[in-house]
């Protein structure tokens, strides 16, 4: 398997892998305090832009005739969701009822 394929599987894999993580986030919705309610759909509403960058980054890398360019874009990508995830946790963490 050469490297292209490697990283587009890769990739693939790990977005497949933070869709049941968003889930966690939106059953979390209900036992929020109101007053941060706010502040959490806000967090949330980004990661979901950035995970639809990141497919769309992911269908730029599959579609690129020089992938490397599209490479370094998913991966920047990847980081900023993940980053925002990771921030999200612990944003709101306590926030519950």
């Amino acid at each position: 398997m050469d490297d292209r394929i490697a990283f587009e599987n890769k990739m693939e894999a790990l977005l497949n892998e933070w869709k049941p993580k968003a889930g966690v986030l939106q059953e979390k919705i209900p036992v929020i305090k109101p007053e941060k309610r706010p502040a959490y759909n806000a967090q949330i509403e980004i990661l979901e832009k950035k995970y639809s960058e990141a497919l769309q980054r992911l269908s730029e890398l599959k579609a690129a005739p020089e992938w490397r360019q599209a490479k370094d874009r998913l991966e920047k990508t990847w980081k900023e969701l993940s980053h925002a995830y990771t921030e999200a946790l612990r944003q709101f963490e306590g926030v519950h009822d």
